[in-house]
């Protein structure tokens, strides 16, 4: 603040004396201006009164200079107001010199008129006087012609009163009678032009005379004056300021030459600073790099490095509990006994500063021994402690023994960075050889994981196969009459399918993959359990991170499931991380108002609770994104391909949908779609086969392959509904506009031609708005929303049909759809259509 308040004071200070220099610079540069229009002026007049008097005695042909000579005596009093300051004694005596101009002016004019007037009778009295001399024989008229000429050359020079007394004598002797009528003419006219010019002449000597006698040259030298005393004052105010400028310059050259030292002196420093930084850096470099078992060496050689940087002579590393002890020392340096060991108790017992850092800089030989604690061969001491809370952990201390340091107190805060770096280097040795020891463990447990989701996917995959199995022997013996041979050959088929879905329920037991009923869960504890079970699975280079932020999100489903669907695509993430990296779990709540289109199915509007889990591994193609939830599919060489076969089966079983976004080496992002509480809960396959939608509803089912028709009317019939099949687009619209009530939802199989399949659903839509549809085809990805809403399409699954997946479907939807004609279309509908 200090350094602030003096240099604006200066700046101030320069601004003002600069401001002086310039206005004095300025009044002198505007005296000369002053001083060279007012020559000017001078110039212009006295060639106004040269004129003058030619023009008197006739030499001016013409009066055009004397009006030039007056316009420029204006435009010279407009220079010099303009040369002039505004100050206003200069501006009353340029007023005044300014009236004399004008007098001029008048008096020119007047001049000018008398001037021409005498002229022109003189130029007539000289030719009468001359053609009397050359006509006229009257000596005595002659002669007294000549007596009037003597008397007005004599007046021209001369207009005193004897001058004018002379010519009037001379006049008043020419006598007129007795003489010629010619001579008498001309006599006349002689006389009559002598008397007028004996009347002009004494008007114009006496308006050229007062035009002489104008003081305007008096009231030049006034301002001529007045400009000098004020350039005098101008001149000495600009040396008095030169002066203090010059004091000022002084000074500021004494300033600089200071700020120069002190910039200098920060150089070095801030060049140590870099020196040290460089060193740190090297030193945590080497250290990421390091390999166990020589952390021994390398932190003895980063002592050397930072104790080069400040010039000590010995460097040293202490961890309280003194299991690590770590010195370096200059060649043949001895050591003081019991130290550095005691050093630990010696930071303990000095002041610490402000940063922590205790400084003995430079320490008096007088006063070595009276400090506590230390070596009496200490010349300086730096020590850097580490902390934990109130508790010491280790030092980072450096001695000198010669000269003591130089001023550190801007350097030593880096040296906690590099105490820092030396304690985490301990700390990463103890953990290296910590995770040695895990890692046995932790391959033991990822075989034992591997084994349960390989026989999880085994055992759903052969259990499908086995309800298929058991379905038709049930229609089989549906069909034939009790005591035929053929009877007891399908009950003992059906015992063997029964032993082996009690196996498989033993495998989804071991596999995690048990059936149960659902039940209300909180995602946030699901995935703080799951975190724990991740903790110990995931390698030790891959983070975890949990965010549950968007607080309880409660669900219906089935715990052990959804713990697996989160284990699994962890997993998945975790090995497409190649060494350190991270994985990160992320639960919100999302609200659609109208259907979703995802990479993997479409989620209808509603409130949902989204888990996304981000990896920052190597990423996937687009070709890889299309087969990931593809059973047996992999891209690992001791993958088996069924552990997002088998995420992607559970979250469709709970109502939900996946997400996935991924670009090669950019990571990958799955979102997992659950339907939150906020709304009502949809039925899962069990409920939907024994809800009261499951009791022989008609399903209107559209596929144009026959075969492929009657196996889907079996599996819908076998879970309780009613199909009706066509294999006509034209049958199908045909039937639900002839009987709108009679079906309660529509499943058009979508294989090729999906220009017709829309159609369809479109025609479908018109005849009953009411009806849901259901879409099946084997990829939605070319599918949009908006598409799949303007033709009346509520939900897409995926072919082939499996009875889990449709009979959920088909529960959710005719749970939000009218079950009687002419019943309100639901509100989600509406906007759907919209």
């Amino acid at each position: 603040m200090k350094n602030t308040t003096i240099i604006s004071a200066s700046i101030c200070l320069l601004a003002l004396l600069t401001w002086l220099a310039l206005r004095g610079s300025a009044e002198v540069q505007s005296a000369e201006t002053v001083l060279r229009q007012l020559d000017i002026y001078a110039g212009i007049e006295s060639m106004l009164h040269r004129d003058l008097l030619r023009a008197r005695a006739g030499l001016l042909r013409n009066y055009d200079p004397l009006v030039h000579e007056v316009e420029r005596l204006h435009r010279a009093i407009d220079n010099l107001r303009t040369a002039l300051p505004d100050d206003a004694e200069y501006k009353a005596e340029v007023d005044r010199l300014d009236d004399m101009v004008g007098q001029q002016e008048r008096w020119t004019e007047q001049f000018k008129s008398q001037n021409a007037l005498l002229l022109n009778s003189l130029a007539y009295f000289n030719t009468f006087s001359l053609r009397l001399r050359e006509t006229s024989g009257d000596r005595e008229l002659l002669q007294q012609a000549s007596g009037v000429e003597s008397a007005l050359l004599r007046l021209m020079s001369d207009t005193s009163q004897g001058a004018l007394k002379e010519l009037d004598d001379a006049l008043s002797r020419v006598a007129l009678d007795d003489l010629s009528p010619a001579d008498a003419q001309l006599a006349q006219a002689m006389v009559a032009h002598a008397r007028l010019l004996r009347a002009v002449l004494p008007t114009t000597d006496r308006i050229l005379k007062s035009m002489f006698t104008i003081p305007s040259k008096i009231q030049q030298d006034r301002l001529r004056s007045l400009v000098a005393s004020r350039e005098a004052a101008s001149e000495k105010c600009a040396a008095i300021v030169r002066a203090i400028l010059y004091v000022i310059s002084l000074v500021l050259v004494g300033l600089t030459v200071i700020l120069a030292l002190r910039l200098r002196a920060r150089a070095r420093t801030v060049q140590r600073i870099a020196r040290i930084e460089h060193a740190i850096a090297d030193i945590s470099t080497r250290f990421i790099k390091l390999e166990g078992g020589d952390i021994g060496s390398g932190i003895e050689h980063a002592l050397a490095e930072l104790a080069s940087c400040i010039d000590a002579d010995r460097a040293y590393f202490l961890t309280a509990d003194r299991t690590h002890r770590y010195r370096w020392g200059r060649h043949n340096m001895a050591w003081p006994d019991k130290w550095p060991d005691d050093a630990l108790a010696a930071v303990l017992s000095h002041c610490k500063s402000g940063d922590g850092i205790i400084y003995h800089l430079n320490i008096d030989r007088s006063q070595s021994g009276v400090l506590a604690g230390l070596p009496a061969d200490l010349r300086g001491w730096v020590a850097i402690p580490r902390m934990d809370g109130t508790t010491l952990v280790g030092v980072l201390a450096f001695d000198s023994t010669e000269t003591g340091f130089k001023e550190l107190r801007a350097e030593c805060g880096l040296f906690r960075m590099a105490c820092d770096a030396l304690a985490t280097a301990i700390e990463r040795e103890s953990l290296m050889k910590e995770r040695r020891r895990l890692e046995e463990t932790l391959e033991r447990a990822r075989r034992l994981d591997t084994i349960g989701a390989f026989a999880s996917g085994i055992a759903h995959n052969f259990n499908n196969i086995v309800g298929a199995i058991l379905g038709y022997t049930e229609m089989a013996h549906a069909q034939l009459e009790m005591n035929r041979p053929p009877t007891a050959h399908l009950l003992e088929i059906r015992r063997a399918g029964e032993r082996a879905r009690d196996l498989v329920e033993q495998i989804l037991k071991f596999g995690r993959q048990t059936s149960s009923d659902q039940e209300e869960i909180s995602l946030s504890n699901l995935l703080g359990e799951t975190s724990s079970l991740l903790g110990a699975s995931l390698p030790s280079g891959i983070i975890l991170s949990v965010d549950d932020g968007e607080g309880d999100v409660i669900v219906q489903g089935q715990p052990e499931q959804l713990q697996q669907v989160v284990l699994n695509v962890c997993s998945n993430a975790a090995q497409a991380i190649d060494g350190a990296g991270s994985v990160s779990i992320r639960l919100r709540r999302q609200t659609i108002e109208a259907p979703l289109q995802l990479d993997h199915g479409i989620v209808a509007p509603g409130s949902y609770a989204v888990i996304s889990v981000t990896d920052t591994g190597r990423g996937m193609d687009e070709a890889t994104r299309e087969q990931i939830f593809e059973p047996f599919f992999t891209t690992r060489r001791n993958g088996n391909g069924l552990g997002l076969a088998t995420v992607h089966e559970i979250v469709l079983n709970h109502g939900g949908a996946v997400s996935v976004s991924s670009a090669p080496n950019a990571g990958s992002r799955f979102d997992i779609w659950l339907p939150c509480l906020d709304r009502p809960v949809p039925p899962s396959p069990a409920a939907a086969q024994k809800g009261p939608y499951a009791a022989g509803e008609t399903i209107l089912l559209f596929d144009v392959d026959r075969e492929r028709l009657l196996r889907y009317e079996e599996i819908i019939a076998a879970l309780g509904f009613e199909p009706v099949g066509f294999v006509r687009a034209s049958d199908a619209i045909e039937a639900l506009r002839a009987a709108p009530d009679r079906f309660d939802a529509a499943v058009l199989c979508h294989q090729h031609g999906v220009t017709e399949s829309l159609d369809v659903a479109r025609e479908l839509s018109r005849a009953a708005p009411f009806i849901p549809i259901v879409l099946a085809t084997a990829s939605a990805g070319d599918l949009g929303v908006p598409v799949l809403a303007m033709v009346g399409v509520w939900e897409v699954v995926r072919l082939p049909l499996r009875s889990g997946e449709i009979s959920g479907v088909l529960a959710r939807c005719m749970a939000g759809a009218p079950r009687k004609r002419g019943m309100a279309v639901p509100e989600g509908r509406q906007t759907l259509r919209a």
